[in-house]
């Protein structure tokens, strides 16, 4: 991994800041990474400006702890490097087969991986990070339009909160969809914001998408509860998070008495 001659940022480490510093454009106010040796957050009253706290980051997923009976834990990217994954982790049915995964963003906050998973009698896939609207939408084939309705299948606890998970199914347009889709939105981090004046944070969340041909097969909606309800956010990961945003806001945000910098998150 390559470093600039004045010890500057990875290319890897300034991809997922700038990945983080997208996400954050809409909060006004919010302080930007600064070289100042006083670290302070907050303007001067005395100035006109305004005093504002960054909170610490809050992370509302559960740490890992084991796997269901009959399923195994697909390990975090920063758990096993060398192995496919992602920054989050969940588990799956033991007879499911990991062999392919693809990725887009670096960070915790900013995440777009799938992960192909080759099932005894078909294929599934899990894509993450979409903004949410709504899951419908409409779809045109020579100008017609055709709705796609998800519709609910079950609530599941993920740590302390409430999942819901909906589905697409394809006999609802069967020219249109070729397999079956289910997906839940998930909060996985609350991120400090001086600009927000009610509680001082802004909530992340991912969508978890698991696609499935029917001609493969049954994909049982307790399966699919079990893998959602299963989903976790391991140290490391918060780790690498909190890093971002002690580089972004230039503050102690774990109480480590130290401020990280761009080698913290190589």
């Amino acid at each position: 991994m390559a470093t600039d001659g004045g010890g500057g940022a990875s290319d890897e480490a300034q991809e997922q800041l700038a990945d983080l510093m997208e996400q954050m454009e809409d909060m006004e106010g919010a302080p930007a990474p600064s070289d100042a040796d006083d670290g302070a957050s907050e303007a001067d009253p005395g100035d006109g400006g305004f005093s504002r706290e960054v909170k610490e980051p809050l992370f509302p997923l559960p740490e890992p702890d084991g796997a269901p009976d009959g399923y195994e834990r697909i390990a975090a990217s920063c758990e096993e490097p060398e192995e496919f994954g992602a920054w989050f982790t969940y588990a799956v049915p033991a007879d499911w087969e990991l062999t392919g995964s693809s990725s887009g963003s670096g960070s915790p906050l900013a995440i777009n991986t799938d992960l192909t998973f080759t099932r005894p009698d078909g294929t599934l896939l899990d894509p993450a990070g979409e903004p949410f609207v709504s899951y419908d939408y409409i779809y045109k084939v020579n100008g017609e339009p055709t709705e796609i309705t998800f519709d609910p299948v079950d609530t599941v606890s993920v740590g302390d909160q409430e999942v819901d998970i909906v589905v697409a199914r394809p006999d609802q347009a069967p020219d249109i969809l070729s397999s079956t889709e289910f997906k839940a939105r998930v909060e996985t981090a609350k991120i400090p914001n001086p600009a927000d004046d009610e509680d001082g944070y802004r909530p992340t969340s991912l969508t978890i998408t698991l696609v499935h041909d029917p001609a493969d097969g049954e994909l049982s909606d307790d399966v699919v509860a079990t893998v959602v309800e299963s989903l976790a956010m391991p140290s490391c990961s918060i780790d690498h998070t909190v890093a971002i945003l002690e580089i972004n806001f230039n503050e102690d945000l774990d109480g480590d008495g130290d401020v990280d910098g761009a080698e913290d998150i190589r």
